[in-house]
């Protein structure tokens, strides 16, 4: 189990099999004492890539063999691997956000698109002529989003807005 502090994309990529040490990294893999690992999917496309990489993870020796397991949706794979039906399943931000508050689940692992620092790209549009557009002024203003739920267009923005002490949360 990974402590809180060591689940962290950093320490994660800079750990001790990381770089030189990558041959150490695969003979530990080999030798996992897991018995099993149950990857939840939600789509036709994840399960063809989740086949495609236990046949890969297979012909590399690797162990436990994954398997792989398809829920109806995010929600489903959140409860499966709470339950313990599954072990582990692919989340974006939104879904991990109500995984770790509802399940108590928690990352052990993301995607990292630059070098070092984890970004996420959000994008908001306004009418160049409104000088008053700002998160921070929303009251009687019309906003559109890409989707409740979703990082970019609902969570984040919430985010700020609570972290900036601009709305309030309520129970």
């Amino acid at each position: 189990m990974l402590h809180e502090e060591e689940q962290a994309s950093k320490h994660i990529l800079n750990n001790k099999y990381v770089g030189d040490q990558a041959e150490k990294a695969v003979l530990g893999v080999r030798a996992c004492p897991l018995k099993r690992a149950i990857l939840c999917v939600t789509s036709d496309p994840e399960m063809d890539k989740c086949i495609k990489m236990r046949i890969a993870l297979k012909a590399a020796v690797l162990s436990p063999t994954l398997s792989c397991w398809r829920g109806h949706s995010a929600r489903h794979c959140e409860r499966a691997v709470a339950e313990g039906s599954a072990d582990f399943t692919v989340l974006d931000a939104a879904d991990m956000l109500h995984a770790a508050y509802k399940h108590r689940l928690v990352p052990f692992m993301q995607e990292v698109y630059t070098s070092g620092e984890s970004w996420y790209y959000a994008v908001a549009v306004a009418k160049e002529q409104d000088p008053d557009t700002d998160l921070t002024y929303l009251r009687g203003k019309n906003t559109c989003h890409s989707g409740i739920g979703t990082a970019a267009g609902w969570i984040y923005p919430l985010a700020y807005l609570l972290s900036n002490g601009w709305i309030r949360y309520e129970k």
